[in-house]
């Protein structure tokens, strides 16, 4: 019987997101000394989340004890990503829990993340698959064999629909899981039973180790919301947040994020430039037809071809959502489709709506305003300032 509050949920550095690793080695050579501050948002206000608070701090706990591992390093290495400077960095990091602050407002759970950048970067994914699973534990509706049961027979269905239909996908499982047992179960269903190309990798560093395949991501919205407060211009801050990023990283990791500060802005700082350096573009919101519209038309006005580019769909996707997206797109891009909740989390329970987001840079409030009003995230006068550099009123 797993104990929360004895048995850690962590048991590896490597239990993170691809995009938290690559976003902590620009920040390592970019912004060091950088100070900011994240916050844990729970989108459902009717379900209180404050009873998890011991377990989220026993785990928090756990993690000091967290460290690289030499065959974790040479996994790292053989990504071609990563500079030796930062894998001595990443070698001696170790998680501080004492820094988070958690609390319980109104029986809600609250977590506040303040410190250096690149030292509290790698919370998020750990921190939301902790709170996750301490929510599927405590559920008293929860039994292993039969929720696993539905889960293995709901994966069996999705796969021979992604071989039915010849979709290419990406494991996105990490932050929402129902279980990292459950996460480890799953992607191991897809490896052995999607047929060859399909499934391109998962976004779990861990979990590509152990199972021999690609790490995948790039870049998260908190690279983009950080800029608000690392430009002297506004105006300047996407565009210097994707140079800085191309800097780093040359033509490796370039699919863009972007709906940072809507699509519609990412589309007006898209030049030609950008546009024929670029790999693709990642979707996160809003809706994908007129996105990928969008999208078409943008790269005509700048006359350059869209037939050989990506766009990765990743936003609350089940496998049945990728059928009209790829068959309306697939004579003008490469469709390909980032599945997160319902692999790691569609195992007849109710999944939590939960965020950690950069809450402040410098001190100074950051936003999210995505294509999707309920994903705004920020101080309403921060908002509104970039609404007005984008004339987005």
């Amino acid at each position: 019987m797993f104990d929360l509050m004895k048995d850690p949920i962590i048991t590896s550095i490597l239990d993170t997101d691809l995009y938290k690793l690559t976003m902590m080695q620009a920040v390592f050579h970019q912004y060091p000394k950088c100070p900011v501050e994240y916050v844990f948002i729970n989108r459902d206000r009717d379900n209180k989340l404050g009873y998890l608070r011991p377990f989220v701090e026993a785990q928090a706990g756990f993690m000091a004890e967290l460290k690289l591992q030499p065959a974790e390093r040479d996994f790292l290495e053989a990504q071609g990503l990563f500079t030796e400077d930062f894998l001595d960095f990443l070698s001696n990091y170790r998680f501080q829990p004492n820094h988070l602050q958690i609390s319980t407002p109104n029986g809600d759970l609250g977590l506040l993340i303040p410190g250096l950048w690149d030292l509290e970067i790698l919370w998020e994914t750990p921190l939301l698959g902790i709170i996750s699973e301490s929510h599927t534990r405590t559920n008293p509706d929860f039994d292993p064999q039969v929720n696993y049961d539905i889960g293995r027979q709901r994966m069996q269905q999705k796969i021979q629909m992604i071989n039915q239909n010849h979709l290419k996908m990406v494991e996105f499982g990490a932050r929402r899981r129902a279980t990292a047992e459950w996460q480890d179960e799953e992607v191991r269903l897809l490896k052995d039973g999607c047929e060859p190309g399909l499934l391109l990798g998962t976004s779990n560093v861990h979990l590509a180790m152990k199972y021999g395949l690609k790490p995948i991501g790039t870049v998260a919205h908190e690279w983009f919301m950080a800029h608000m407060r690392l430009v002297d211009d506004l105006r300047q801050a996407q565009s210097r947040a994707l140079a800085v990023w191309r800097q780093e990283y040359g033509r490796q990791l370039n699919i863009a994020l972007t709906d940072t500060f809507t699509s519609n802005a990412f589309f007006k700082d898209m030049n030609q430039e950008l546009a024929e350096f670029l790999q693709g573009l990642r979707w996160d919101s809003g809706s994908p037809f007129d996105f990928s519209y969008n999208a078409i038309k943008r790269y005509g006005q700048l006359e350059v071809p869209i037939r050989e580019k990506q766009i990765l769909f990743s936003d609350s996707l089940d496998v049945p959502d990728c059928l009209p997206i790829q068959n309306e797109f697939r004579s003008f891009f490469n469709s390909i489709f980032c599945i997160g909740t319902m692999f790691s989390n569609d195992i007849g329970l109710k999944a939590l709506k939960i965020v950690i987001k950069l809450h402040e840079c410098y001190g100074l409030p950051v936003v999210k305003l995505s294509d999707t009003a309920d994903k705004v995230l920020g101080d309403p006068a921060a908002i509104a300032e970039i609404k007005a550099v984008y004339n987005l009123f």
